[in-house]
């Protein structure tokens, strides 16, 4: 199991954004989380990565536990055991967040050699063997502001996949993106599943998440409260109200 994830609450002050959310995902499979604009989804993403604290509930990625109740709370693990997971996990946020001062080769081998310390000639020769993989053999040694919006998502794409995780977050992977490009990140997203990797995105583009999604997951007010699989067409989601936000009425 790449990501298990049971009982977990999060809060800011007295805002509970995260409510008893439980779910798993295997190697391989695209989970996809929906739901309106302050439902908790980024935040979900945030404690799955060790970037907020939990408050109570269990996250477990490759059976390593990031966090796990002890006594009514959410007990985290060790900086030396989080450096570890955080290797398993490749995070592609929304706005990239690329080095500026970085050119693409040195925004991509930064993780593998300072943190899994891997040889500096490895890395490139990974960095570049990824890059060619995405297309974008020729722009090694472009900066991120000569880089088209599209370009930059398959720089951070590559850089996420540096350290071979086993699971991906993608949060809203498509919302700077032309429908070309989105069709383009929809066919990675996709051979990233069938290299094995377990996929989490967040997104509210309801037409990129029908696409990729092997299974939906519906978010609302921290909790998830609706579950639906592909070969149904979704349609396990029965709920007038969700079925109108997947098909873009809400």
């Amino acid at each position: 199991m790449a990501l298990e994830i049971e009982g977990l609450y999060k809060s800011f002050g007295n805002n509970l954004v995260l409510n008893d959310v439980s779910f798993q995902i295997n190697r391989g499979e695209i989970v996809t989380v929906i739901g309106p604009s302050g439902a908790g989804k980024t935040t979900l993403l945030r404690c799955i990565n060790g970037l907020e604290k939990s408050d109570k509930g269990s996250i477990k990625i490759d059976g390593y536990l990031v966090c796990g109740d002890k006594k009514d709370n959410a007990q985290r693990c060790s900086k030396k055991e989080l450096r570890t997971v955080r290797k398993k996990v490749g995070y592609v946020f929304q706005n990239f967040n690329l080095f500026p001062h970085m050119s693409v080769m040195e925004n991509i081998i930064e993780a593998p050699i300072y943190v899994a310390k891997m040889d500096k000639e490895e890395a490139e020769e990974k960095a570049k063997s990824l890059l060619e993989g995405l297309g974008l053999s020729e722009k090694v040694f472009a900066y991120p502001f000569q880089l088209s919006g599209g370009q930059q998502q398959r720089v951070a794409i590559a850089r996420a996949c540096a350290l071979d995780p086993i699971l991906m977050c993608f949060d809203e992977p498509t919302s700077a993106l032309d429908p070309e490009m989105r069709g383009g990140i929809a066919n990675i997203i996709e051979g990233l599943a069938k290299d094995d990797m377990a996929i989490l995105v967040i997104t509210h583009d309801m037409a990129f998440a029908k696409r990729v999604s092997h299974r939906l997951l519906f978010m609302e007010d921290g909790i998830l409260t609706a579950e639906g699989y592909k070969h149904n067409n979704f349609e396990d989601m029965d709920n007038e109200r969700i079925m109108n936000y997947i098909n873009g009425y809400y």
